[in-house]
C-alpha cells in the first residue's frame, strides 16, 4: 500500500495558499498531510496537476505524482486514478490535505481495519455520508472504478459515487473526533491557521476559534 495526499478539489483555496508556508517554520497543509501520512509508515507520494517548474522548490522533499490528463476524470479523482495508473498492484491510502485537524489514530484504525481485508474501500461516514477523502481504495477497488470511468460517455469527478456503488466498509465518526474530519475551506479559515501555525493545528481546533471550521 502507498500513501496518497489529495490536492485536487480546493473551489476556495488556491494550489499557491496550500504549498505556501506560514513563515514560522511551520510545514504548509500538503506537509503536514504528508508527514502524517508518512507517520503510519507508508511511503507516500503528493498528487498534483502539472506544475510549473518554478513551484518545484515549494514540494520540498515530496514525491509527487502528476495528472495523467489522458484519463477521462477530474479532480481528486483524476488524482486517485493517476497514481492507481502508475501502481497498479498496490493499494491507496487517500487523505486530504485540506484536513489538517485529521489525526494519526484515525489513520491507524482504518490502517488496521484494512489488514482484516474485509472490503475493497475502507471509509469513515457521518450522517449517512462517507468522507472519501480520507480513505483506504484496494487496487481492485480502483481497477473497477478506472473501468468504469474509461467507459463513460462523460468526464468524471465523483468519487463519492464509487464508494456509494462498490463494496465499501464504512466506520461511523465518533462524537469526539468530528473535528477532525473538518476541512478548511476558505481563506478565512486558512489565514487562521497559518497565524496560529499548523502545528498548533490540533490545538487550535479545540480552542475557542474553532467555531469558525464547523461550517461545512
Amino acid at each position: 500500500m502507498i500513501g496518497l495526499i489529495l490536492t485536487h478539489g480546493q473551489s476556495l483555496i488556491t494550489m499557491g495558499a496550500i504549498a505556501n508556508r506560514s513563515g514560522n517554520g511551520d510545514p504548509n497543509l500538503a506537509e503536514l498531510a504528508y508527514r502524517k501520512m508518512t507517520e503510519i509508515g507508508l511511503t507516500s507520494f503528493l498528487s498534483v496537476e502539472a506544475p510549473i517548474q518554478e513551484d518545484r522548490s515549494i514540494y520540498s522533499h515530496m514525491q509527487l505524482i502528476v495528472d495523467q490528463r489522458e484519463i477521462n476524470a477530474a479532480g481528486p479523482l483524476l488524482g486517485l486514478l493517476s497514481a492507481h495508473r502508475k501502481f497498479p498492484l498496490d493499494d491507496i491510502f487517500v487523505l486530504a490535505c485540506n484536513m489538517p485537524f485529521m489525526k494519526t489514530s484515525c489513520l491507524y484504525y482504518l490502517f488496521d481495519l484494512w489488514l482484516e481485508r474485509i472490503s475493497e474501500i475502507y471509509v469513515y461516514q457521518k450522517g449517512g455520508r462517507a468522507t472519501p477523502y480520507c480513505g483506504i481504495y484496494s487496487y481492485n477497488a480502483l481497477r473497477q472504478i478506472d473501468r468504469l470511468v474509461t467507459a463513460s460517455n462523460k468526464r468524471e469527478n465523483s468519487l463519492q459515487y464509487y464508494v456509494q456503488h462498490l463494496n465499501t466498509c464504512y466506520m461511523h465518526i465518533p462524537k469526539e473526533e468530528e473535528l477532525a474530519f473538518q476541512t478548511i475551506t476558505s481563506q478565512s479559515q486558512l489565514r487562521i491557521l497559518y497565524e496560529t501555525g499548523l502545528s498548533a493545528a490540533n490545538k487550535l481546533a479545540w480552542s475557542k476559534q474553532s467555531s469558525i471550521f464547523l461550517n461545512n
